[in-house]
């Protein structure tokens, strides 16, 4: 009996931090568990977002080039639609098969112009031209990527910028350059389509002898559609 008092203030004295600390460290625990689960979601929530811009980015943009009606609209659309959706600096598309020439363009001239040439024939002969270029004494990242009509490559796809790209803008840089090319083959298509019912037209009209007039209108359809009988 002499020896219980001092056996419980020892006993409390002990076990009484232990359960403290132990359950503190629990709290403490789980508080930096919880605020790792909210910093994730801030994360996961900012990254949905800016996926979300993106994607109304590129959608807008597609929609101008739906509502083409030339290859030289698609162009115009194009060089702007690059800019706008990767916040590049400057933008210029190439095309032509023989006779490259910059079809469109945003904030090009000068050297820069000579550049985007370079960088056109490069991409021609099978090569890949570097992200990085020196233009009139500053460094600039350029992104390329070429246009291929009917599996041949006829053109390219360059945006211009000051400072290294991010992850997004290379990302609408593919898309968007992906997309170019299937509206211009689109509306060479409908260009060809027309030109074709122009010549037709013009021949019924001038054509007096049925049965040479059934003979090139079976030509020029065999042609149009590629086909062999």
């Amino acid at each position: 009996p002499t020896l219980e008092p001092i056996v419980r203030i020892a006993f409390y004295a002990l076990l009484g931090p232990l359960a403290t600390i132990s359950t503190l460290s629990w709290i403490l625990r789980e508080a930096q568990a919880r605020e790792r689960m909210q910093a994730e979601l801030a994360t996961t929530h900012a990254e949905l977002q800016e996926s979300h811009d993106l994607l109304g980015i590129i959608h807008r943009v597609a929609e101008r080039f739906a509502a083409a009606t030339d290859v030289e609209d698609a162009v115009r659309a194009g060089a702007s639609g690059l800019v706008e959706a990767t916040q590049g600096s400057a933008s210029a598309i190439v095309l032509g098969a023989s006779e490259p020439d910059l079809a469109g363009e945003i904030n090009v001239s000068g050297a820069l112009r000579d550049t985007i040439r370079a960088r056109d024939a490069r991409i021609r002969g099978g090569g890949s031209p570097p992200i990085r270029e020196r233009v009139d004494g500053r460094e600039v990242w350029v992104l390329s990527h070429p246009i291929r009509l009917a599996g041949v490559v006829e053109g390219s796809v360059h945006v211009v910028f000051g400072e290294e790209p991010n992850a997004r803008a290379y990302e609408a840089f593919l898309i968007l350059a992906a997309e170019l090319a299937s509206v211009i083959e689109a509306s060479r298509s409908r260009v060809r389509d027309l030109l074709t019912l122009y010549d037709v037209d013009r021949s019924i009209r001038a054509e007096g002898n049925l049965e040479r007039l059934l003979d090139m209108l079976l030509q020029r359809t065999m042609e149009r559609v590629d086909a062999s009988r």
